[in-house]
This record gives C-alpha cells, sequence and structure tokens, in this order.
C-alpha cells in the first residue's frame, strides 16, 4: 500500500489511535457549552457549528433524541433551526455550517488538487418542509471556491444523506490554523444567492450570488418552519462510512480549543452569560485588590491549547449582580465593579492582573470568563 493510501486509510479508519477520520468536530451535537437556545445567529448553542441568518428570525437550539432514527445508531442530540418570523426578501438565507481548519485538511491524506481524489460528507437531516436541500462546501486559501450538491427530503421524516466531492487542481489549503474548508447545509437560499444555470457537484470560484438553483420550497418564509440535522461527518474517501462517536470528553476537548469558559460542563447548574441564578458555578477568584493601585493577579489555565489567542469576556461571578458583560464582582460584597485593566490572554492561559478602581472596598475579586477563539 502507498504511503497515500496509507494516510486515506489512517484517516477513515481512525486507526492511529484517537479516532480521527472525522474531520467535523462536535458532528454528534452532543457539547453546547454556551447554551441550548439562542435567538440570535453565529455561535450560540451546539459547539463549532454556527448559523448564518439574513431576512427571517429563526430560533437555534440543540434538542434530545428518544427513539427511532437516527436514536438507534447512537445519536442522543441533534441541531435544530426554527423559523420564527417570515421573510420573503430576496437576500434572506438561512445557513448552517462549521468550518474546519486549514492545517487539518492539508494534512488530512485528501489529494485536494486531484479530480480522481476525494472526501465524503454524511449527516441525517429532517425538515417541516418536503423538498431539495444544498449541502456546500467553500474553501478559503488562495483563490476561494464553491461546491454544492442537493439532495431531496419528504417531510418530518429523519434520513440520511451521503456525497461525495472531487477535488480540483485550483484548490489550496495552508497549512496553518486559519479558515480552510466550510461545511455548509442551508435550509434557505433565497434569489440573491442562486441561478438556475448553476451546476451541482462541480467546483466553481465562490463569488456569493451563485451558491444554488432556485427551490420551490420556501422556507425562509414560512412560520413555525423546522430544520434538524445531526451525526455530519466529512471523512477522507469515496464511500461515507459509519459515524465516529466520540466520548464526550474527548469531543468536548475538541470543541475547548475554539470555545472554553469558567462555568462547570454538563450540570444542571450550568452557568450562562445573562443568567445570575447559578453565577456561583465555576467562580474564579483574584485576591489582594483594594484601591487604585493594587493588582489582582491572574493565572488561569484554559482547559486544552486554543486555536489562538482568544478574544475574553470577564463577567462578574456573584448571583446578587447582573451578569453584565465586561464587569467583575467584588469579593465581599454584591457589587460590580469595571477595572481599568484585565488580564491578557495567550493560547494557553489568561495571564497579568485586574487594576484597583478608586470604588475599591474589598479584598478580592471573583468572576466568570468566556474565551472565543473560533474561525
Amino acid at each position: 500500500m502507498s504511503k497515500q493510501n496509507q494516510l486515506v486509510e489512517l484517516a477513515r479508519t481512525g486507526a492511529s489511535g484517537g479516532g480521527n477520520k472525522n474531520l467535523i468536530i462536535n458532528g454528534a451535537m452532543a457539547i453546547a457549552q454556551r447554551g441550548t437556545s439562542s435567538t440570535t445567529d453565529s455561535y450560540k448553542t451546539v459547539d463549532r457549528f454556527r448559523n448564518n441568518i439574513g431576512g427571517p428570525s429563526v430560533t437555534q437550539t440543540q434538542e434530545t433524541l428518544t427513539s427511532g432514527d437516527p436514536y438507534d445508531l447512537g445519536f442522543r442530540h441533534f441541531y435544530r433551526q426554527t423559523n420564527t418570523s417570515a421573510s420573503s426578501a430576496t437576500s434572506s438565507n438561512v445557513q448552517i455550517l462549521q468550518i474546519i481548519e486549514a492545517q487539518d485538511i492539508a494534512s488530512s491524506g485528501w489529494n485536494y488538487t486531484s479530480p480522481s481524489s476525494y472526501i465524503s460528507v454524511s449527516f441525517w437531516v429532517r425538515s417541516s418542509l418536503a423538498g431539495t436541500y444544498p449541502v456546500c462546501f467553500r474553501t478559503y486559501d488562495g483563490t476561494s471556491y464553491w461546491h454544492a450538491s442537493e439532495f431531496t427530503i419528504a417531510a418530518n421524516t429523519w434520513t440520511k444523506i451521503t456525497k461525495k466531492v472531487s477535488g480540483n487542481s485550483n484548490l489550496q489549503f495552508d497549512n496553518d490554523n486559519g479558515a480552510g474548508l466550510q461545511v455548509n447545509v442551508s435550509p434557505h437560499f433565497d434569489t440573491d444567492f442562486t441561478d438556475s444555470s448553476f451546476v451541482f457537484d462541480q467546483w466553481a470560484a465562490y463569488n456569493g450570488s451563485s451558491r444554488s438553483k432556485d427551490y420551490t420550497q420556501d422556507w425562509g418564509n414560512t412560520v413555525n418552519a423546522t430544520f434538524d440535522i445531526t451525526g455530519v461527518q466529512v471523512e477522507v474517501g469515496e464511500k461515507a462510512t459509519d459515524f465516529e462517536h466520540r466520548t464526550f470528553a474527548d469531543e468536548l476537548a475538541r470543541c475547548q480549543r475554539y470555545f472554553a469558559k469558567s462555568g462547570s460542563i454538563g450540570s444542571p447548574e450550568e452557568w450562562y452569560a445573562g443568567v445570575a441564578t447559578y453565577s456561583g458555578v465555576g467562580a474564579r477568584n483574584a485576591i489582594n485588590l483594594k484601591s487604585t493601585n493594587d493588582r489582582a493577579w491572574v493565572t488561569e489555565q484554559f482547559p486544552v491549547l486554543m486555536r489562538a489567542i482568544p478574544t475574553v469576556t470577564f463577567y462578574p461571578a456573584r448571583a446578587a449582580i447582573s451578569q453584565t458583560a465586561g464587569s467583575i464582582s467584588q469579593y465581599n460584597a454584591n457589587t460590580a465593579v469595571t477595572t481599568s485593566t484585565k488580564p491578557l490572554a495567550a493560547t494557553d492561559a489568561l495571564y497579568a492582573y485586574f487594576l484597583g478602581t478608586s470604588s475599591d472596598n474589598s479584598s478580592g475579586y471573583t468572576y466568570q470568563y468566556y474565551a472565543e477563539a473560533e474561525l
């Protein structure tokens, strides 16, 4: 077996020891560090999956499976989009996507510049609207390229979709931690993004306005329409294989490369920004800050090495205080304080200090944090 084929086989089977054939993180939708429901877009619920919304109002949620397929195959959660306010605007769109790091594609074993080398995508999907939908890919390095395939499903029926995607001589993936390959399943593209002459199953230069063909179902203009997905897998090879189930701990660590926080994971007392009820869960302390010139030193190790230096947002960590972003709280008083200096972040930890203010009258601070390094 050639070295290239050995790499492909390792990627497909996970025989390297870590269970690594699936290039998607959290494809079983088990991890939701930020919360289980949100009415805003971007990364808000299920880790590593974001929704891009233009036009309709959409609620994104992590939902629980209880029986049938794909429950019988080991899936316990799915990601749902619900259209709560219709939009007939030609610019409306609803997208579910994950962006894979460029270096993970570059070293995957996929000979992506060869049209005879493939990756495969598979997932379980269900929609309240029967019809045809696209699954799309976008590259970022060099000239950006776009690829789309279509799939057709019945209403309210879980269906497993599998597609293969060939390489192309124009594709480029740099060996770095930047955006590499976007995997995109879209409930809705309106006419600003569709083209009657669009050709499926081939790569073309990305222009933003030609992503698919027009479809008869109008998900974006249908109030209470739902779109569900789970079991997302992208792997090297022409044939999609069974989903690679990882342990909760393994999947959580992969997610924490992109997002980490101080709250505990998986307990009913989970802390989320804006919810003061359980603000003490996962609280951190910075001691000996009492006056303007005092420095409350912090060395907070992140759970794993993050993809890049994260953007860190601090919150108070006392239940009686509104969880206002950018503030922390005094250790012995129900008072929120905005400090003039906050700890700096590296990829492995928070360092440096909170600098006191003239209103300090406590011997220490307590705080929560979010650290984001998403693509």
